[in-house]
């Protein structure tokens, strides 16, 4: 039998059945993001917390050590082991433990951003208010073609930015990504996230490097040059590289907007209301 979970091991898994993966490192920063524990303290008592769901068979880890801009170097990744998901109480969060780790750089990316954004609004005092991962964001669409990174609501002093996230790592095709950019805009077409939510979001596009993002900019505004209604006046993709999002933060002016000129931050415009 296993023993009931403390609140802090509670969101640990949690937050790995959410993201699929994370290093130990990143649970650290989404268990103590606050900096009321010193590093030292907030290390020890992440371990501590890695240690008791593993103990317990609810986590496990990848037998090689991640290197790389995501999740740092030289760290395993956790993630739930099936036992983990089923005990779960919250239907959204339960989730078949991953197989295989074909997904593992991926999901590392978007915890990545999850925390850039946490930590922004830790600095400046606003709130990140959701932060759904894949198969939570594409229930709140409702759709089965459907399915962003992530669907994130950013809670600033006077506006609010609602986003669909997309993380691309460099290994899909121009064509193929401008196909991911056309079911958005089929979405939009349809009218129902506007009826049930009001605001259509950004897409944000978060990109390796700068010779991607010029790539897929431009893909992405031949594509809505080449649309016959009102689509691309009312949508909008907004690309930023990872190094840019990690040294300047997100809200930062690093966005690259498709058929605009210039960098320009979330909050100016577009999706923050």
């Amino acid at each position: 039998m296993i023993p009931a979970l403390g609140e802090r091991e509670e969101t640990a898994l949690s937050l790995l059945a959410r993201f699929h993966f994370l290093t130990r490192s990143q649970l650290q920063a989404f268990l103590f993001p606050d900096g009321v524990h010193s590093e030292a303290s907030a290390r020890v008592m992440t371990r501590r917390v890695l240690q008791r769901l593993t103990s317990q068979g609810l986590i496990s880890r990848t037998r090689r050590f991640i290197g790389g801009a995501c999740g740092g170097s030289g760290q395993h990744a956790y993630f739930p082991t099936t036992s983990g998901a089923r005990l779960l109480s919250s239907p959204e969060a339960r989730r078949q433990a991953p197989r295989g780790s074909f997904l593992l750089r991926h999901a590392l990316a978007v915890a990545d951003v999850a925390l850039s954004f946490k930590a922004a609004a830790l600095h400046r005092g606003e709130r990140l208010a959701s932060f759904e991962c894949d198969r939570e964001a594409a229930q709140r669409i409702g759709s089965k073609t459907l399915v962003p990174d992530a669907f994130l609501i950013y809670e600033a002093k006077d506006v609010e930015l609602h986003a669909f996230l997309e993380v691309d790592l460099g290994t899909v095709g121009s064509r193929q990504f401008a196909r991911k950019v056309e079911t958005y805009l089929s979405l939009w077409r349809t009218g129902a996230w506007q009826e049930a939510h009001g605001l259509w979001p950004t897409v944000l596009v978060v990109v390796p490097d700068e010779a991607r993002l010029r790539l897929l900019l431009r893909a992405t505004e031949a594509l809505l040059r080449r649309q016959p209604d009102e689509v691309a006046a009312q949508t909008e993709f907004a690309f930023a590289t990872a190094s840019d999002i990690r040294a300047k933060g997100p809200l930062s002016p690093i966005w690259e907007v498709a058929g605009r000129t210039g960098r320009q931050g979330l909050l100016e415009g577009g999706a923050a209301r």
